[in-house]
């Protein structure tokens, strides 16, 4: 299934915070199409979730914080 830039942009603004299990596969959702999307969407990626950790501490349950993680960490190795 082929997923748009501006789908998985809709998604991760969604989840960025939410305490659901929708985190898990929106963080999949973005790193299995990593190589589709933009560098600038996916800084934006990165620029937002560490806005959102800086104001409120973390992004959602621990849980749902370590999958944002993951695109931060996929980000810097790229």
């Amino acid at each position: 299934m082929k997923v748009s830039e501006i789908t998985l942009s809709c998604a991760f603004r969604y989840a960025l915070g939410s305490m659901t299990y929708v985190v898990s596969e929106v963080v999949e959702d973005i790193l299995t199409n990593w190589d589709k999307i933009s560098d600038g969407t996916k800084e934006r990626f990165v620029k937002e979730i560490t806005e959102h950790r800086a104001k409120f501490g973390q992004c959602g349950m621990d849980m749902d914080d370590q999958q944002w993680q993951k695109i931060i960490d996929k980000f810097e190795i790229a």
